[in-house]
């Protein structure tokens, strides 16, 4: 009786306390879903208690027992209707699909059929489809959903950890408390993710409850998703109770994780080698193999074209598709990308300070605004054109209605024909003037534009080593931190230099260098950039030793760029054994083409007294269709081969378009030649 009760007042009191954690209508459906369903989950809270890690985890600010009334809710309210949809949808087709099917030729068998398919049958199948499974799908997705929100919380935090560390190290230097360090880390949200996230939660735990500073770390390492994470805390604990150097441990530590990224770097690398390979089986040898079996089979009258197709305008290009998502998200798993920085106090507030009406009473009052409007057209046009390149993809906005225009006037011009029985009969001229070169006019701006963008950042990458080290040694001489940078701007004239020069130049216009610095990296957009400067701005708040902070950012920004040359020194090989097996299916294809399917083409027409136009079963208009896919098959595998080539090597697919370019281009020319 007493545990009824007890379930009863944490029922009502979890029906409060929803009203003012959530939304209106969030609170409104988890309350009545809890009053129906929350007794069956208030009880044996053991049995639940993985899965509230997971909710803590996830940062679902919900109790287990109302996550899973909410799921139950969801379920069944998909259930209920999905079981109105399988009772309409059986409706619908014995109503009105014989009157869909009447009158078109072939269809009138299937019109017979749906006339008198019994409507209980069609509903099972409904219910089944919908009912049920928009039951099972909602359940396992809700149930699933914090467990995959939480392993990607770890992956993230993983990443951003050793970047974080080597912070903490520089922040720990001079006179700056550990509490410091934490809520440091917990400001730096738009650098470290969800490592800052973690930081917060101590940081909120310290300040806004009655917990001390073990307490909170204590319950931090109880909840976070990252076993690294939590290792690093319970070292922290004990450098905090026996007062070690807290220095040292960071150093250690900032150490131990650039080894760690070190090995992980070997295993991706491995990896990316072995996806090299099974990428070449796949996508080269496979479909060669499946290319020779099927024309052998169209010869011999037991296939058709159907698996051709499906190969060429499917297969390939779905799975390349897929191939790149798994190579990418194989490389991710080292790297990380970060927001802007934080920038505040980058705003200015205008009001006006002007009697607007007597404004308007004033004769030169109209030729103001009209100027007005001058000035905003003309800088709208200059902004637009800014934009453009400074984010290359708005360029299709004017490329892809421009390659439309042309495939448009090629068809108006009789050029080429955007027809299959034109592909069929001229597939060579039809590609190139319909698919090729429509392709290179919707491609080049935008390939011109990121090539030159990502050149840029090469040179910020390579140049930021070298950068940081001559700050380094400028500021231990006794300059201040933004004469030190001064130098570094002075000493050469590349983009990086010239973009630093315009940062310090603004510095003494508005007396912050630390704002510009901050603008400085926004607009680069370099992520490791960005959290060098992160670390050196709020080092020159916090701490007394910017050199020694600027001399840790000048070695743990070397020690990336090592670890990059290293992954393009390495994964430069696989690029090159991937085109290399293009170039040879290429040949291959070509060959096929040249000594087997037109010798036999040839071989037909020449049977006889030229009444004969079929050799077991092919016709002239098949062979056609046969060399149309060869080539397609050609290109697809180009397009699919740069931009595989290009994640490997880079884990940017967008700098493979230009190899694809190339690389189908070469397929095409090699039709075209032969």
């Amino acid at each position: 009786m007493k545990s009824q009760l007890k379930n009863t007042q944490q029922l009502n009191d979890t029906l409060t306390d929803l009203s003012f954690t959530q939304s209106f209508l969030e609170a409104s459906i988890d309350k009545y879903a809890y009053a129906l369903f929350g007794q069956l989950f208030i009880g044996n809270k053991d049995s639940y208690s993985d899965f509230q890690r997971k909710l803590n985890q996830a940062r679902i600010p919900l109790s287990h027992d109302v996550y899973l009334s909410r799921v139950l809710f969801y379920s069944i309210f998909s259930l209920i209707v999905g079981t109105l949809v399988s009772i309409i949808v059986p409706l619908i087709i014995q109503n009105y699909a014989v009157y869909l099917f009447e009158g078109i030729p072939g269809m009138e068998t299937v019109s017979t059929a749906v006339s008198i398919k019994p409507v209980v049958v069609v509903g099972l199948i409904s219910f089944l489809i919908f009912g049920l499974g928009g039951f099972i799908t909602t359940f396992v997705g809700f149930i699933l959903s914090p467990m995959y929100i939480a392993n990607e919380r770890k992956r993230k935090i993983n990443i951003n950890l050793p970047f974080a560390t080597t912070f903490m190290y520089a922040m720990s230097r001079g006179s700056v408390t550990i509490i410091d360090v934490i809520e440091a880390v917990a400001e730096a949200e738009d650098t470290y993710g969800q490592v800052s996230v973690e930081f917060q939660s101590i940081a909120n735990s310290i300040h806004y409850s009655t917990n001390d500073l073990r307490s909170a770390i204590k319950n931090e390492i109880e909840i976070t998703p990252s076993a690294k994470l939590s290792e690093l805390l319970e070292d922290l604990l004990n450098i905090i109770d026996t007062g070690s150097d807290m220095d040292t441990f960071f150093l250690h530590r900032s150490e131990t994780y650039i080894e760690e990224s070190k090995e992980e770097q070997k295993q991706i690398l491995d990896q990316l080698e072995v996806l090299s390979e099974v990428y070449i089986v796949l996508f080269v040898a496979s479909p060669i193999f499946v290319l020779v079996i099927n024309v052998v089979m169209l010869f011999l009258g037991a296939s058709n074209g159907n698996i051709l197709y499906a190969l060429a305008y499917l297969a390939i290009p779905l799975g390349g598709g897929v191939f790149t998502a798994i190579v990418w998200i194989i490389s991710e798993s080292q790297t990380g990308s970060i927001s802007q920085l934080d920038n505040t106090d980058d705003h200015i507030f205008t009001t006006n300070s002007y009697d607007s009406e007597a404004a308007k009473e004033d004769k030169r009052y109209s030729q103001y605004k009209k100027q007005k409007r001058r000035k905003w057209l003309k800088q709208g046009l200059v902004n637009s054109y800014k934009t453009t390149i400074e984010r290359p993809v708005y360029t299709f906005i004017f490329t892809i209605p421009a390659a439309i225009a042309a495939v448009v006037f090629l068809q108006e011009n009789t050029i080429a024909e955007l027809t299959h029985s034109g592909f069929i009969q001229h597939p060579e001229v039809n590609s190139l003037y319909l698919l090729y070169i429509p392709s290179l006019i919707a491609m080049i701006p935008f390939v011109i534009l990121y090539e030159l963008q990502q050149r840029n950042k090469k040179v910020v990458l390579r140049r930021i080593p070298e950068a940081f080290s001559t700050a380094a040694e400028s500021n231990s001489q006794g300059l201040m931190l933004s004469d030190s940078f001064d130098v570094v701007a002075k000493n050469s004239t590349d983009y990086l230099s010239s973009k630093l020069q315009v940062a310090i130049n603004e510095s003494r216009w508005t007396n912050s260098f630390e704002r510009a610095l901050i603008r400085f990296a926004n607009e680069l957009e370099v992520s490791r950039l960005s959290r060098t400067i992160k670390l050196i701005t709020k080092a020159n708040k916090l701490t007394g030793d910017i050199q020694g902070v600027v001399k840790i950012a000048a070695k743990d920004v070397k020690l990336m760029a090592e670890l990059d040359a290293e992954r393009v020194e390495q994964s430069y090989m696989q690029i090159i054994v991937i085109f290399v097996s293009y170039l040879i299916s290429v040949c291959i294809i070509v060959s096929l083409n040249i000594t087997f399917i037109q010798m036999l083409g040839d071989s037909a027409f020449q049977t006889g007294s030229g009444e004969l136009d079929t050799l077991g079963g092919i016709n002239s208009g098949i062979l056609q269709e046969i060399n149309l896919i060869l080539l397609h098959i050609a290109m697809a595998l180009g397009v699919t081969s740069g931009i595989v080539g290009s994640t490997m090597a880079n884990n940017d697919p967008l700098k493979g378009i230009k190899f694809a370019l190339i690389l189908s281009g070469i397929g095409l020319f090699a039709f075209l030649i032969i």
